[in-house]
């Protein structure tokens, strides 16, 4: 596969910054993998990649509407530690979900003060104009399984498991890497 097309893996560095150039995230600490079509990235960024090959340098501007979308302050609510499994560290920045009448929903832990937490459902980098620095590093077609996933096996197993033990199809998987 020579270029990025739908329902390939891609593996990209990126930058994102906000119009001022303040850099808000990186892939400085690790590549990003995704399947192209699945809706990990917003969609602006995905069209742009169509065509690009290894080593081509992307910049993209996006508007708050391609990027994340308005900051919704009715996404910010609180929470007390019944929401959370007992015993577990609750501190500010730690992701959660929880179950509304739309659906499952993904927040962050903002504020903590005493047995209320102030949560937000927001995206981190919504409400921003955004501009992607992207480096496509590795393309390859995806598997039927990450297809229906949404997302890459980075496992090295065809079925996605650590390690052959613990694969529910052990001769693919014995077949496949010898382990």
């Amino acid at each position: 596969m020579e270029a990025v097309e739908k329902e390939c893996v891609v593996g990209i560095e990126y930058v994102i910054a906000d119009t001022e150039g303040n850099v808000l995230d990186s892939s400085q600490k690790e590549i990003m993998h995704f399947v192209h079509g699945s809706g990990t990235l917003p969609a602006a960024v995905e069209e742009k990649l169509i065509g690009q090959k290894v080593d081509d340098m992307v910049k993209i501007e996006l508007s708050t509407a391609e990027a994340y979308g308005e900051y919704d302050s009715s996404l910010v609510f609180e929470v007390g530690p019944e929401v959370f499994e007992e015993g577990l560290e609750i501190f500010e920045g730690m992701m959660f979900q929880r179950q509304t009448e739309s659906g499952l929903q993904f927040a962050r832990v903002t504020k903590i003060n005493g047995n209320k937490m102030t949560a937000d459902a927001n995206h981190p980098l919504a409400g921003k104009d955004l501009l992607w620095h992207v480096v496509v590093v590795g393309i390859r077609p995806a598997t039927y399984q990450e297809i229906l996933n949404k997302a890459p096996n980075l496992s090295g197993h065809p079925c996605g498991e650590e390690t052959a033990s613990q694969c529910e199809v052990k001769d693919s998987c014995q077949s496949y890497c010898g382990k």
